[in-house]
């Protein structure tokens, strides 16, 4: 018997669930949750399931400071479903806090998985694959029915197809990190266009840009080779034929190793990283060491909508290395005015172009 697939609602409905446990959840959000409610009744309906798929879980005692009820009441909305009284979903406080990141963490894993993949798996091969995507500083968790988990960085999308013999995604664009379950009798690869890369259970992180990757092992080994087909473009069914044709001469990368692969490459070479440092997204931190600020200003343009731009290639050849909140550009600017005299002009279309500053007669 097959599900309904997720609706979009659903999965707004399980990114506002994860959201407004957020300690620092502003009021600008409330208002855009009241927005979002007014839309449609189906987004009510999709968050209401949302808070009883989390009592369900049993995970009552990691519900937001949030009164549904007076966000409704204030948008004049009247709810579609039954639920239980706010009281029974609220915690105290301090304990709420306390436990906020394992909540957001376990709900978004839950409900994505739980309200995605349930369906996923119960349809025939041949209707495609599995899509998930994320929009511009947006994050999400999907949760697999073999046990793997994918995390989604900013502006990407995947493609999930889990066979009997293979389990297979591709990296259309952006970034991942995938914990894998293992399972020896059916790997795991993942595509970023000709290159695969091929696992039985660990953890990575893949990075895409244009048709080459970067490729992190966090726990475990990877196997990463280029192919002139993709696994199992014809018929998901023929796994075994899919795992043959991976070549012999593909590169082994052990924990802590990292490579860059791609049809413009035409030398790879591994090396040792801090792995953590490369995943370090995962909280919203950019590093960078020795980093132009062009590649700088082109990470924090991947999360925010006011734009940075740069004209002068003297400024954007400049190096730099600092840790930064992804969301907070205005520390950069900060940053950028305090030790290298670059400040920004702002245009008609929104952008802020970095120059270098001016000195001010007296």
């Amino acid at each position: 018997m097959s599900l309904k697939p997720p609706t979009q609602s659903h999965m707004d409905a399980a990114g506002w669930l994860v959201r407004l446990r957020a300690e620092d959840v502003t009021a600008d959000e409330l208002e855009a949750f009241g927005d979002w409610l007014r839309e449609a009744p189906s987004n009510v309906q999709a968050y209401l399931s949302a808070v009883g798929l989390w009592e369900q879980l049993g995970s009552m005692d990691l519900a937001a400071d949030i009164d549904l009820e007076t966000v409704l009441a204030a948008s004049n909305i009247v709810p579609l479903a039954e639920r239980q009284p706010a009281g029974d979903l609220e915690p105290p406080k301090a304990r709420a806090r306390r436990r906020r990141w394992l909540g957001s963490v376990a709900a978004s894993i839950a409900i994505a998985g739980m309200a995605g993949t349930a369906w996923w798996l119960s349809i025939a091969p041949n209707d495609g694959p599995l899509s998930v995507s994320t929009g511009l500083g947006e994050q999400r968790s999907v949760a697999l029915d073999d046990g793997s988990v994918l995390e989604l960085n900013t502006q990407s999308t995947v493609q999930v197809v889990l066979g009997a013999g293979l389990r297979r995604a591709r990296l259309i664009e952006g970034e991942a990190l995938f914990d894998i379950a293992k399972d020896p009798g059916r790997p795991f690869v993942v595509e970023v266009d000709d290159t695969l890369i091929r696992v039985v259970g660990t953890r990575f992180n893949v990075r895409r840009f244009g048709e080459g990757a970067t490729v992190t092992v966090l726990e475990g080994e990877v196997m990463v080779s280029q192919a002139a087909t993709r696994p199992g473009n014809q018929n998901n069914n023929q796994a075994s034929g899919d795992v043959a044709q991976l070549p012999v001469e593909a590169l082994k990368l052990q924990t802590g190793m990292q490579t860059t692969v791609g049809k413009a490459i035409t030398r790879t070479e591994t090396e040792i990283v801090d792995a953590e440092k490369v995943i370090a997204w995962m909280d919203r931190r950019l590093i960078f060491e020795g980093a132009t600020i062009d590649h700088i200003v082109a990470e924090f343009n991947r999360y925010n909508t006011q734009r940075l731009i740069v004209n002068d290639k003297t400024v954007g050849s400049r190096r730099l290395t600092g840790t930064f909140d992804a969301n907070d550009t205005e520390s950069l600017l900060q940053f950028l005015q305090k030790t290298q005299s670059i400040t920004t002009v702002s245009h008609p279309d929104g952008t802020r172009e970095l120059v270098v500053s001016t000195p001010t007669s007296r």
